[in-house]
Order: C-alpha cells, then structure tokens, then sequence
C-alpha cells in the first residue's frame, strides 16, 4: 500500500486527473449498483416467466367448460403459471395489470378482489385505468369458463393476464400486485389521500375499522365531504361493496382512490419520488422492466401534464346478471366489450 500511495504521489498530474476521475466513475456506478440492489430488487422477488404460446392441442379444448364456482378449490389444482408472450400491437400504448391480493405472500394464489388495467400512452400521455368487474364471466386458458376473479386462484397472475389477453385481445405482459395489507403501507408512504366520502361511506369505514382491524384509534371524525385517509382508512373504502351498487360502486371508488394516487405522484419532484421508491420497494411485486419504470417516472415526474381518464368493463348495456352452477355472475357480451375497450385504449384512432 504505501508503495502504492507513492506511485501516485509521483504520477504526472495529468495523469492524476485522470485516474480521480476514472475513481470517481467507479464509485458513482457501484453506489447505483448498490443503490439499484437495495431498493429495486425487492420489487422483482417472486416475478413470473414470460413464455412462447404452447401448440394447440385439439383434444385439450376446454371452450365449453363450466368450472364449478365453489368457494375453495383443491391446492393440487392451483399454480402460478407462466405468462404467455403477446406482440405488443401499438408502439405507443404500454398495458400494465394492477393486481391486489388478499393474501400473506405473492406466491400464493387466492381470489383478486382488484383488477386493473393500466394502460400508459406515451405520444398522448394518457393514463386509463379499467377496473375488470370481479363476477365478469370469460374463459380461462386451458381451464374453461369461470368468473374473472378466480383465474389467480387457478394460476395467480399468470393465468389472470393471459385471460384478459385471450378474452380481450390485449397485449399484457407487465403487472403490479399488492397485497391488501401493503396498500395501507403505500398510502401512508404518500402521506394520506384526500377523498370526498358520504356520512355512509365514513360509517362504514369506521365499522369496519374496528369489526375487522380491532382498530379504534384511526376513526374518522371529519364531517362528509373532502376526507384526509390515511392508509387504513382508504383500504376499507376501496374494499366497500355495501354502499350503492356492489361492485360497480366499488369498482369506481378504486378507480378514483387510484387516480388520486396516479396525480399526487406526478406532483412530487425527483427526491421526493425517490424516497417514495425506497418506502415501498417491499409492498410491491412486479416484472415491468426498470429501464420501462424509469421512463415512465421521467415522463410523469419531469415532462408532467399527463391526464387520467377512467372506465369499466362490462361497460353499460353490455351484460346481463346469469346463474351459473349456483352462483351470481356477469355474462358479459365480450366481442362489443372487446371493441368498446379498444376504442377506449385508442387502438382504434386514426
């Protein structure tokens, strides 16, 4: 060392130059390094393969399959399975499932209360968001018909992208799930949302506050109108399907909470964006390349002006409620629903 530090001490000094620079290059890509190991590789814990399409094989055909909608299903039939590659059909539109579980670990596979799609428009720089109705009744890849909701228990988020994919013809490779339980952890990261609530939706929150939670210190007190909630407060409002009409209701109110989230996200600036990354790296699972998720910080963070718009699938007039093998489903008319989303997602623009 000391024959080192003399050989240094003795070099040209533009050659010193030189070699602080070159130092200080390494340090610079190793603290990213670090810092890209800390805080991103949490996010990317349990990803699920992207696959070629299997070979169609006749004698396996399950399009007239009705799978019984009993409450559990045997643990010898769940999996998670792969998803399948899909050409993406616009250069423009990038499509993002946002999934939430009701479960302790991504790994396991349970009914998806939350069903998202996002999809980001880069020459447009439009977010839309389209909540999926959870009874929504569609065909399962390789299983058969079912409603929307138990495709992650038959194969997790796998299975559920490629159902959205075959039913829909979409193009979704990427997804972001997170559990119940770390939604209350992401909202709080933020600092809390503000949402108009009725004197309903606040007795219902606090109902559930301390029936499910065993919680009496996060009541709401706020009279009906703009509400401060913090993270355990949005959840059980995201989660009401007892105030107006089930899920419909539901389905609007994540829609809103999650546009709320989109908008106090792009009017952070860079450190305020990184220390949330840092905040939430372990409440998120997802396989969306980090190059994609960089782009799209930039564009929402830097270049701004970015607009939500928001709708569900079935839309109006394009369903009717059914009986299927004893339960309440959504038969949906899905070659209109197929054409009314493209038209939405602006696959159809000239």
């Amino acid at each position: 060392m000391p024959n080192l530090l003399k050989g240094i001490k003795d070099m040209p000094k533009g050659k010193k130059l030189v070699l602080v620079v070159i130092a200080a290059l390494l340090i610079l890509v190793l603290s990213i390094v670090i810092f890209g190991y800390c805080v991103i590789s949490p996010m990317y814990s349990d990803t699920i393969d992207i696959v070629e399409a299997a070979p169609e094989v006749s004698e396996d055909d399950t399009s007239d399959i009705e799978l019984e909608q009993s409450e559990t299903i045997d643990e010898s039939e769940q999996k998670q399975e792969d998803i399948v590659l899909e050409e993406q059909k616009h250069d423009d539109i990038y499509n993002i499932v946002l999934s939430g579980v009701d479960t302790r670990s991504y790994n396991l596979n349970s009914r998806s209360d939350t069903i998202i799609l996002a999809s980001y428009n880069r020459t447009k720089r439009t977010i839309k968001l389209v909540s999926f109705m959870r009874d929504s009744w569609v065909h399962l890849p390789d299983r058969g018909w079912s409603r929307i909701n138990t495709a992650t228990v038959y194969g997790g988020t796998g299975l559920l992208i490629n159902t959205l994919n075959e039913n829909f013809d979409l193009d979704v490779q990427g997804y972001i799930q997170v559990k119940f339980d770390d939604f209350r952890d992401i909202i709080d990261a933020l600092g809390g949302i503000d949402v108009e609530l009725t004197q309903q939706e606040i007795n219902y929150i606090n109902r559930k506050l301390h029936s499910d939670d065993r919680d009496w210190s996060n009541d709401i007190t706020a009279e009906p109108g703009l509400v401060h909630l913090n993270g355990a407060q949005a959840l059980w409002h995201c989660r009401n399907r007892s105030i107006g009409n089930s899920d419909f209701e539901r389905t609007e109110r994540q829609r809103e909470v999650l546009s709320i989230i989109v908008d106090k996200a792009m009017s952070m600036d860079l450190s305020q964006a990184i220390q949330l990354i840092f905040e939430m790296r372990d409440s998120v699972n997802t396989n969306i390349p980090i190059t994609t998720l960089a782009e799209m910080a930039f564009d929402a963070i830097v270049v701004g002006e970015m607009t939500v718009e928001t709708t569900r699938i079935p839309f109006d007039g394009t369903f009717a409620s059914a009986n299927k093998n004893g339960a309440s489903v959504l038969e949906i008319d899905i070659e209109e629903n197929t054409r009314l989303l493209h038209e939405f997602l602006g696959y159809t623009d000239e």
